[in-house]
């Protein structure tokens, strides 16, 4: 009996790598890229740097975050949705030490990673910034996280890939991170990256707005004004854009928000 069972496991073992490299051919094709290519994070510490508890991640089912068919073109965004989108990438870190994991490592090496951002003259140190990035997002730093994806979208220091840049979005807003809420929510609407969304689109800008977040207040008065993910309202896209005005966001002053 004991023979028999010897005999047999090669075979077993042959059986499973063929269903194992089918399940690869099968996902190459479908153009979505391996589940483990991307990190599993595993935060090392469960309070934020000033020691507290922070809010409960949120869940996200993801089998809803598909990558964006191949020949899929991007959706363009209105003018100032475009101007909000780009301004969320300037280099600055939306560090909330009562709300985001980490530790006081990762707090440090973010911030040595945004000068080496802000000072930057060549690919050198945009290099070097993303890889100091790396290892606090991998460690669940949302800050990291965020502007990890910002660097992966324009390509800067890591090869460019918006995919993985909306994942990077999607841990860090989970988080609360708005920011990141922000541009996932953006992502969806212009389908880059991920299959585009307008309901998504609006549950992550939403979700921002809801924080009182001044951009995602403003993005969620646009989606309004142009009935995205919803029908127009120009009443309440008047009302949202007064409040981002109020909350000190410039593009929502320069705005008539109704007059």
């Amino acid at each position: 009996m004991h023979r028999q069972a010897t005999i047999r496991r090669p075979a077993v073992l042959a059986a499973c790598v063929f269903i194992f490299g089918s399940a690869l051919l099968l996902q190459a094709c479908a153009g979505k890229p391996p589940a483990w290519s991307f990190p599993v994070i595993q935060p090392s510490s469960t309070t934020t740097p000033a020691g507290t508890i922070p809010p409960a991640p949120l869940v996200v089912e993801l089998d809803t975050f598909h990558v964006a068919p191949a020949d899929a073109k991007l959706i363009a965004l209105p003018p100032r949705l475009a101007q909000l989108d780009a301004a969320l990438d300037a280099a600055d870190l939306q560090a909330e030490p009562d709300i985001f994991i980490g530790t006081s490592r990762d707090v440090e090496i973010s911030r040595q990673a945004l000068a080496l951002e802000q000072r930057a003259s060549g690919p050198t140190d945009f290099t070097a910034a993303a890889a100091l990035y790396r290892q606090a997002a991998i460690d669940g730093y949302a800050p990291a996280q965020f502007r990890l994806g910002v660097l992966t979208a324009a390509g800067k220091g890591v090869a460019q890939d918006d995919y993985t840049a909306d994942r990077w979005y999607l841990l860090a807003a989970e988080q609360y991170h708005r920011k990141a809420q922000v541009k996932l929510g953006l992502a969806y609407v212009q389908g880059k990256g991920v299959a585009a969304d307008p309901t998504q689109a609006r549950l992550w800008i939403g979700r921002a707005s809801d924080l009182g977040d001044p951009s995602g207040l403003y993005a969620e008065s646009q989606l309004y004004r142009f009935g995205i993910g919803g029908p127009i309202d120009t009443s309440e896209a008047d009302r949202y854009c007064r409040i981002a005005a109020r909350g000190g966001l410039d593009l929502a002053k320069t705005d008539e928000c109704g007059g």
